[in-house]
Order: structure tokens, then sequence, then C-alpha cells
């Protein structure tokens, strides 16, 4: 069995326990569609991982399974929808680290509990940052962004799917261990800051590499550091951020935690 084969069965087999109490209706399950919410917007690699989960899924339980991009407030929108959704397992949450991992540390008054109201159920997987900048920016690596933002302080900006999302995170972390700064300016989804970094609205933005590598493929977007320990398979050529700037180095792997964006299919609890 291949390694995608397990996850789909380990998921599937996963699915049921978000209901509880095994009773009639359960045993049945799913007798409907499944509905899975994406916190973040279409395009982004949670909404690219929930539309390739649902058409696998789909023929293995019997029922469609919808995919419903829900982004804005950094994912919380979309999580709290389904923390307040039946818990009945037709209601499904694809989010990355900012609604489980960094919202509740951040944010005083969420509306929903993440670990208690939408438990997760399995991690579908993980992806770093990729650090790009529009093309028409004359900047070729790290070294010569940081060197750019010394030279324009406060004058460079760059794009967050929001407030508490790991992009938002790496670009404030990157000020602070450099030394630079940079104005920022948040989306309501990432696919909508990544098309800001497009149109040169925006100079630079970190975001997850699926749905930022057609892009730089094309050559629209340039790209300069990956937030990973080594280099990836799908930019090679694209160095880690730790080996891109000496001064930001030893800061950076902090990003192989808060970065390792944990994509997880999860689900509203039941009541006792």
């Amino acid at each position: 069995m291949t390694a995608r084969a397990t996850l789909l069965a380990c998921l599937v087999s996963l699915l049921p326990s978000v209901v509880g109490a095994q009773n009639a209706a359960t045993q049945s399950w799913p007798t409907r569609p499944v509905r899975i919410v994406v916190s973040s917007g279409a395009g982004g690699t949670a909404d690219i991982l929930a539309r390739m989960i649902g058409e696998r899924l789909s023929p293995l339980l019997g029922q469609p399974v919808v995919i419903e991009d829900r982004p804005g407030a950094g994912g919380h929108l979309g999580a709290g929808l389904v923390a307040r959704a039946e818990p009945d397992g037709y209601t499904l949450l694809m989010s990355g680290s900012p609604t489980h991992s960094v919202g509740p540390h951040l944010f005083k008054h969420l509306t929903y509990e993440p670990m208690r109201d939408v438990p997760p159920v399995a991690m579908v997987a993980v992806a770093p940052n990729l650090l790009v900048v529009n093309s028409s920016l004359p900047v070729r690596s790290l070294d010569d962004l940081v060197q750019l933002a010394r030279n324009k302080p406060g004058q460079l900006t760059y794009a967050s799917a929001g407030n508490g999302t790991s992009g938002h995170l790496a670009a404030e972390l990157l000020k602070s261990m450099a030394h630079i700064d940079a104005r920022h300016v948040p989306y309501k989804s990432g696919p909508d800051a990544v098309t800001g970094v497009l149109s040169g609205d925006v100079d630079f933005i970190f975001f997850t590499v699926p749905a930022l590598l057609p892009q730089v493929e094309a050559g629209k977007l340039r790209a300069l550091a990956i937030t990973s320990a080594g280099r990836s398979p799908l930019v090679p050529n694209v160095p880690c951020a730790g080996n891109a700037n000496a001064l930001v180095s030893k800061y950076l792997e902090i990003l192989l935690v808060l970065e390792r964006s944990l994509y997880t299919a999860t689900g509203p609890c039941t009541s006792a």
C-alpha cells in the first residue's frame, strides 16, 4: 500500500470518531454528502489538499465530498463555522497552523476553543513557506532583500493571509532578526495576498510552495529562500533560509517549527 493510500485509509477510518458514541445513525455513516470547509482561499495549499483528498474519499465513502472555501480572519472564520456546526461527522475543517497552533496564543477572544471544539482527526501534510518577491523588484537573494529594506526603511511591504498566519509571523521574525522595517499588508486569504505581490501592489510574501510554484516557474515571482531544513525538490535551486543569509540563519531555524504548516483535517467535537 502506498503512503497516499495509507493516509486515505487512515483518514476514512478516523472520520467517524468525531461523532462520538456509536449509534444506528453513525453505523451507516455517511448517508449524505460530507463537507470539508477550507479556512483559506481557493488555490491555496489547504484548498489543493482538500480537493485531492475529497476526490479520493468520495468513491470510498459512496457520497460526494463538497469543498467549501471560507477564508477570512487568518483562518478563524472557517474554523469558527466548523466549530459551530452539528457534531455529526458531516462537516470537517482543512486548516493549517494559524487556527490551532498559533491563534490561541495570539488572540484573547476567539469565538471557539480549537482543540476542544474542532479536534484534529489526521495530519495531512507538512508544507514549508517560500519567500518570493515580484520579479520586477531588484533583488535576487535574501541578502539583497535585507539590504534593500535597510536602504529604504519602512518603504517595502509584505503580504500575508492575515494576522497570525505563518507568513505574517515569518516576515515579522525576519524583520526583527535582520533589523529591517517593512509594512504588513494583510489580505483575506493567501491567494489574494499572492495576487497582491503579482500585481506589484506588495513587494514580498512568505507562502507555501504548492500555491506559489506555478507563478515562480512562469517567471512572475522570484523565489529567494525556503523555510525548511534543506532544499526542496520542487524548487531545488532555492536555498533554505538558514543558508541564504548568515545574519538571520540561527533565528530562522525557529521557522522549522513555526512554518511547518500542519494541514490538518478536523471536525467539531461531539458533546458528552
